[in-house]
């Protein structure tokens, strides 16, 4: 009764194995398995899930799932397998009892290739990292509302403008920062950004926590999340400064990383030493040539995450450039000349231009 249903598994194109229990030996594996693993068929028919599993496995996901093979029980994760000639894939795996359908009892493993989406997860989370990094940093008051026109979250900026605790911010309806002449009109522009997306600034005073009022300019840029529109909202003072005419498009400008892998591969095994004294002489650069507004943090791995006010592409990837040579001949002035052209900058847009 059990082959039908390998079969139509197969067809499914589940990488599955039958596993006796008692010591974990692959008693039968699919095609779909033997590829994802760089495997013959055949040699996988002298393997033990043991021998599968790739050696960085986290220790619990291990001792886990070969607790259940061994039992005999149900068990779901997701488990790095090593492939023939090196390198792993990562699987979301399945235990199903069988029963003693193969002479004892034994388990079927089903799993499905998660490799692009585990790599994807984990850089998404990296960026989002450096995104929260960078946003605490801004020395613009920022926050983000979300559809209820609530804040979420805000910096420090926006708590020292508004008078609020960072805290005390989070859930405040933004019409509590609003003067009442102004909620008609911010209430119009805020309905017009959920329909259409597109972005706006306005003059609005500010109704700080003391009761003072204080002439700011806004803008609000949409974001989307996982099909939520929220808003990337920055209050200016000193609105009186910009002309009538508000500008016609606006971005909150754009997130990119300053990469020192070529540094690191030239100064080698010493790197680790002097990576902290580096670093800082590095960030020395940074200081001096970044505009005022502009703001950078270090990434967890060792690189620069730099927040570029300007909206305009072809000048920040100049400045990105510029800045990169001159933190190369920082930390590396004697390398070899071609050290100066190596590095690779990478630009994650935060938001798009309204049209």
């Amino acid at each position: 009764m059990l082959r039908p249903l390998l079969r139509a598994l197969e067809r499914a194109r589940l990488a599955l194995a039958v596993l006796r229990c008692r010591d974990g030996r692959v008693v039968f594996a699919n095609a779909a398995l033997a590829d994802v693993v760089g495997e013959r068929r055949a040699a996988l028919g002298e393997r033990t899930i043991g021998d599968l599993i790739a050696a960085e496995a986290p220790s619990p996901a291990r001792s886990a799932l070969l607790a259940a093979v061994a039992a005999g029980g149900d068990w779901h994760g997701t488990v790095p397998l090593a492939r023939a000639g090196g390198g792993t894939v990562v699987l979301a795996l399945s235990v199903v009892p069988l029963g003693d359908e193969f002479g004892g009892p034994a388990v079927l493993l089903l799993g499905r290739d998660v490799t692009e989406e585990e790599r994807h997860a984990r850089e998404e989370a990296r960026l989002n990292r450096v995104l929260a990094d960078v946003f605490r940093r801004l020395d613009v008051a920022a926050a983000v509302v979300g559809p209820d026109d609530r804040i979420l979250v805000a910096n420090r900026a926006y708590a020292a403008l508004t008078g609020y605790t960072q805290a005390d911010l989070a859930g405040l309806a933004v019409d509590r920062l609003t003067a009442p002449e102004n909620r008609k009109d911010a209430a119009i522009r805020r309905a017009a950004q959920r329909a259409t997306g597109e972005a706006y600034a306005m003059p609005l005073t500010l109704l700080r926590r003391d009761g003072t009022r204080l002439p700011v300019l806004l803008r609000s840029v949409a974001i989307e999340d996982d099909g939520t529109r929220l808003r990337l909202v920055t209050l200016r003072e000193d609105h009186a400064l910009h002309t009538p005419a508000l500008p016609p498009e606006f971005t909150s400008g754009d997130l990119r990383f300053l990469r020192l892998d070529a540094l690191r591969r030239a100064f080698g095994p010493t790197w680790a030493e002097q990576a902290p004294r580096l670093l800082l002489r590095a960030e020395c650069v940074l200081r001096r040539r970044l505009s005022p507004h502009d703001v950078f943090a270090r990434t967890a791995e060792g690189d620069f995450a730099i927040w570029f006010e300007s909206a305009d592409p072809f000048l920040n990837a100049e400045k990105l450039s510029r800045l990169a040579r001159e933190v190369r001949v920082e930390l590396a002035g004697e390398l070899d000349a071609a050290l100066a052209e190596a590095g690779a900058a990478e630009t994650v847009p935060v938001a798009a231009p309204a049209p």
